[in-house]
């Protein structure tokens, strides 16, 4: 009777955690706005009609060249949500491709969030995402410039992954940056080695105030006592040193949603 219990108790403790999973699972899907299949679902009203056909034009014609769902995604408020989690959950529970991104704004908080998914997380790399974002589409947000912003991210998510698919950096890196870093950091070693010369010679010459100068040796050397016959050079060896230049990071910052999918991206206020 005891072991009966037993195993009866243990069924009933595992129906009890895989409803409290299947709840909270039911839960996060059931309270994702549905897109109805929509790549631009402005449900804000911030857009007129003809600019979400041609902003959702532009976002389609990027899915099909790369095969990656670029979405926007508008809401008047994120509920309990975080903008993370809102965005997070509108590309999982809506049946977008596995690799993709969606740009969600918040219009009550004024607060966006980018979450990329799949390929699109080493796509948009936290650079990149600055790059797009805080240097460029968030200065139309600020003035409240909804299409000019819109317009903006849909043009830069299609040259992101261009320069993607042919294994190149967004945004590009000209010769000019390049070497003007090396320049700075050729300047930079360059002082940090002259200050620490300068401070083991003023310490080593410290150590010799009696010391004067003398233009010769006679007083040191006693007449005919060194005689030079033989000179030669020998080289004996050589020290090569090498370091590995440092890697810029290029990587993107990664979280789990609550349907267990890996993301990347980022968000910020307007």
């Amino acid at each position: 009777m005891n072991k009966f219990m037993k195993i009866t108790s243990v069924i009933f403790a595992l129906f009890l955690i895989m409803s409290v999973s299947v709840t909270a699972f039911a839960t996060a899907e059931d309270t994702t706005p549905d897109s109805d299949g929509l790549i631009v679902n402005d449900m804000a009203d911030i857009l007129t009609d003809d600019e979400e056909i041609e902003i959702g034009n532009s976002l389609y014609d990027t899915m099909e060249k790369y095969g990656m769902t670029i979405v926007l995604v508008t809401t008047d408020s994120t509920g309990e949500k975080t903008p993370e989690q809102y965005a997070d959950d509108y590309y999982d529970y809506n049946d977008y491709y596995n690799d993709g991104a969606v740009l969600m704004v918040s219009m009550s908080d004024r607060k966006w969030h980018f979450s990329t998914k799949g390929k699109a997380v080493d796509a948009f790399s936290d650079n990149t995402i600055e790059y797009i974002f805080d240097e460029n589409v968030v200065e139309y947000f600020k003035d409240d410039d909804w299409y000019g912003g819109f317009s903006c991210y849909a043009q830069m998510a299609d040259q992101c992954l261009n320069a993607y698919s042919n294994g190149e950096e967004y945004p590009p890196v000209s010769a000019f940056d390049v070497w003007s870093k090396r320049a700075i950091y050729f300047a930079v070693c360059l002082g940090i080695a002259f200050i620490i010369t300068l401070i083991v010679m003023l310490s080593v010459k410290s150590k010799y105030k009696n010391v004067r100068f003398n233009s010769g040796a006679d007083d040191y050397m006693v007449n005919g006592s060194f005689r030079l016959k033989d000179s030669y050079d020998a080289f004996l060896y050589s020290t090569v040193t090498r370091a590995p230049k440092p890697k810029e990071n290029n990587s993107s910052s990664t979280h789990t949603s609550s349907s267990g999918s890996t993301h990347g991206g980022g968000g910020g206020s307007f």
